[in-house]
């Protein structure tokens, strides 16, 4: 139930009006609670390590965060190696995060980049 106040995502189409030359209309499809929406969209978390910055305080930090932060988002990392500009992707097999605010807060704390996908 939307209440007054809250953010809604909507979902739709914007089209030509069926035999109206030149006017236009928003079709709406679905209506939703941002908060919710957000969520669903999500499908990953991906994290940007120089590879400089790797110790194994970090991956300790790193470990801490995501096992307090268990959910049903895949975990990615991108490693960088920008003195030979050298990039490595991986996904973890055996981790999976929630990816929300406070999670990325967390690990972006520990000066690493997030990103939603």
């Amino acid at each position: 139930m939307l209440e007054e106040g809250e953010i809604v995502f909507i979902k739709g189409t914007y089209q030509q009006r069926w035999g109206q030359d030149g006017e236009f209309q928003l079709k709406v499809a679905e209506v939703r609670q941002m908060a919710s929406a957000g969520a669903d969209m999500v499908n990953a978390l991906t994290l940007r390590i120089g590879i400089d910055q790797i110790t194994p305080e970090l991956i300790e930090q790193i470990e801490k965060a995501c096992s307090a932060s268990n959910g049903p988002h895949k975990l990615k990392m991108v490693l960088l190696d920008q003195s030979h500009q050298i990039s490595l992707n991986l996904v973890s097999e055996s981790v999976t995060v929630q990816a929300d605010t406070e999670l990325v807060s967390s690990l972006e704390s520990l000066g690493l980049s997030c990103t939603l996908s």
